[in-house]
């Protein structure tokens, strides 16, 4: 299915601040639209416009590539229209895309920011949608054409209008950050929080914008990116900003909760927490994603696959939650249904690290680490950096038997650490000594993580790859210090 390419020869004015700022902003739309891929991506666009209508100076920017018609007569100040197209490929069936859209109220589970849609009618319906600084916006809509499995085409109702849109500066801010944070790579996490930040200076009352901030901190901090301490630490900072301007927005509850599980080891709090964040919101996939890694925390391996598994219900083109899924299901030792999951995230952004990363594990753990250490050769070209990627590569030549070339890798990897001492890498190593058959390096580095509540301990000792250290009575004695510090 694709959309329609720009046709020429239509006028627009693009010396107006309308048309300018629809190119920016709708531009971004379709960046984040294209990183969730298919339905998800599109019905983005549709909220965009209707969140940048007021910030655009009362015009109302209705996309030809969404089949939402064009007014015939300019409206707002400016007097001009202005139209943002791209093509977009969904590989998914035309019916299937049809049923999501056509049943509008449930959209809002899905759409990120879309607080509702009532429908009035067969066609009528009205669109609330959560803007920058805690503003709501509304718009009414029609549908103009609907073809079953084939089309569906909104278009704003005229004199509709969208009540206080906000801070457009801090919104395209925050796009942007949302763009690079979505792409699930700790230097695009990096460059997402410079966005989140300069949105907060535009705006400092924009509560989403404080809640990704923690949210990406905690992101960092879980995986060993950054000094656990340190980001989490932040985290608080920021996410008790965002619920002092808005005590109910998930996103800053699931962060907070993040501190519970990956740093404060509270894991019955931190249960309890992302819970109450999916009755608040049943669309929050973050808390969804998160719980997935409580229960296999906790070794309840099978609850973590149902969490991932009701996720992606309900954001079903979302790389991110696939490749948890996949995650998920590697632990369980389901290994094929990991292959899938690979092969779905892959579809939906090529090239993806995770996806490829994840592709190696559950082929490596079927028994072919020749083929695992080809891909993640491939993850570690794809850092573009001669010392990250690269615990995959050392445990595939660790259990090739290759072992010189595995003690090269650790040499790198403890360069990287030399070089960023913020970073906890113990983890990365322990795997690497684990597949080249150094118990005490194993222990030891896992016990460094303990000492710095570098959360990936926790899931690495329920990894299926290290099941052999069960059998040393350290593992135990692990498990009991870290029930000690979990309380």
């Amino acid at each position: 299915m694709a959309l329609p390419a720009r046709r020429e020869g239509r006028e627009i004015n693009a010396s107006d601040i309308e048309h300018i700022g629809a190119l920016t902003v709708g531009g971004l739309l379709l960046l984040k639209g294209l990183l969730k891929g298919g339905p998800l991506g599109l019905l983005y666009k549709v909220g965009g416009a209707a969140l940048i209508y007021r910030g655009q100076q009362g015009y109302r920017p209705l996309y030809d590539a969404l089949g939402i018609q064009m007014p015939q007569s300019p409206t707002g100040v400016g007097k001009v229209n202005a139209r943002v197209d791209a093509e977009v490929i969904v590989n998914r069936p035309a019916a299937e895309l049809y049923r999501i859209w056509r049943n509008l109220e449930n959209l809002p589970i899905f759409m990120e920011g879309l607080e509702s849609v009532h429908e009035i009618d067969d066609k009528r319906s009205i669109w609330v949608a959560k803007g920058p600084a805690g503003t709501v916006v509304k718009w009414d809509a029609e549908i103009i054409n609907d073809i079953e499995n084939e089309l569906i085409a909104w278009q704003t109702l005229e004199g509709s209008g969208v009540d206080n849109a906000g801070n457009i500066q801090a919104y395209t801010y925050y796009l942007k950050g949302l763009h690079f944070r979505n792409r699930m790579t700790p230097a695009d996490a990096k460059v997402a929080l410079n966005f989140f930040e300069q949105a907060i200076k535009e705006d400092r009352e924009y509560a989403l914008a404080y809640a990704l901030v923690a949210e990406t901190y905690a992101y960092l901090g879980s995986t060993g990116q950054m000094s656990p301490s340190k980001a989490f630490d932040l985290v608080k900072e920021y996410a008790d900003k965002a619920l002092h301007l808005d005590s109910t927005l998930p996103e800053a509850l699931t962060a907070k909760a993040a501190r519970l599980l990956y740093y404060e080891w509270k894991w019955k709090e931190a249960s309890d927490a992302l819970h109450k964040v999916i009755e608040l919101n049943p669309g929050a996939v973050s808390a969804y994603k998160m719980l997935g890694y409580y229960y296999i925390t906790v070794g309840q391996k099978e609850e973590a696959v149902k969490m991932l598994e009701e996720a992606a219900k309900i954001d079903p083109l979302s790389p991110g939650v696939n490749q948890s899924l996949g995650n998920m299901y590697v632990f369980a030792e389901r290994y094929e249904d990991a292959l899938v999951q690979a092969e779905k995230v892959l579809e939906i952004v090529p090239e993806m690290r995770g996806g490829i990363e994840l592709r190696a594990w559950a082929i490596g753990m079927k028994g072919d680490w020749n083929k695992a250490l080809e891909l993640f050769m491939e993850v570690h070209r794809l850092t573009n950096h001669p010392l990250k990627g690269l615990m995959g590569v050392g445990y595939s030549l660790g259990k090739l038997g290759r072992k010189e070339e595995a003690i090269e890798v650790v040499n790198k990897i403890e360069e990287w650490q030399h070089s960023e001492p913020d970073v906890v890498l113990d983890g990365d190593l322990a795997g690497v000594w684990f597949a080249i058959g150094d118990y005490d390096k194993v222990f030891h580095h896992i016990n460094r993580c303990i000492e710095r509540r570098a959360a990936p301990v926790n899931f690495f000792l329920e990894y299926p790859v290290f099941d052999e250290l069960k059998k040393d009575p350290r593992y135990w004695e692990l498990k009991k210090n870290i029930s000690t510090i979990q309380g």
